[in-house]
């Protein structure tokens, strides 16, 4: 039932693993074990204390249900994030088509009237032309970001990183 529970496949496949370890007669304290690596520490811990207090059926039972709670406050986080995120994309949009294409021609405009321009208009200007290049450091640390995200999963160490940093935020 608990991997029907859980949308990761990686993480129903290490479950599957374990409910097949059971079948063939391991305890389930020693399948745990052998697929521990697999497992989010949580779930490792959880089944622990189950196996110790004598109270397996109740704990699994209570993962079950923050796995489904899990499960929807994801879905609520994504809907309650899609708004904001699509009206800051399309800020993004036209901020961007204001700074590589607008600025440029009053800048070409500004050099025809040979005067001295405001403070304000020259770092509108100077940052329009940095605007490419700033761009581009930021789309390459946010992919550095989630790269390193990804990366964190493949380890326990890694996994335990990553929900700290979950946890702290």
């Amino acid at each position: 039932q608990l991997a029907h529970d859980v949308e990761s496949p990686r993480l129903r496949q290490t479950i599957g693993a374990i409910a097949d370890d059971l079948q063939r007669g391991l305890p389930l304290d020693q399948a745990v074990a052998k697929h521990e690596g697999r497992l989010p520490v949580l779930y490792s811990r959880v089944v622990r204390a189950g196996v110790a207090s004598g109270q397996l059926s109740a704990t699994l039972l209570n993962l079950s249900q923050h796995l489904r709670r899990l499960g929807e406050t994801k879905r609520i986080i994504v809907e309650a994030l899609a708004y904001p995120l699509a009206a800051f994309s399309f800020a993004v949009a036209i901020i961007s088509a204001v700074m590589i294409f607008v600025v440029p021609m009053f800048e070409e405009i500004f050099v025809d009237f040979d005067t001295r321009l405001p403070g304000l208009t020259r770092l509108l200007i100077e940052v329009a032309r940095m605007f490419p290049t700033l761009v581009c450091g930021a789309g390459v640390a946010l992919a550095a970001a989630v790269v390193a995200w990804i990366l964190l999963r493949s380890s326990p160490g890694g996994r335990r990183v990553r929900e700290r940093l979950a946890l702290a935020f």
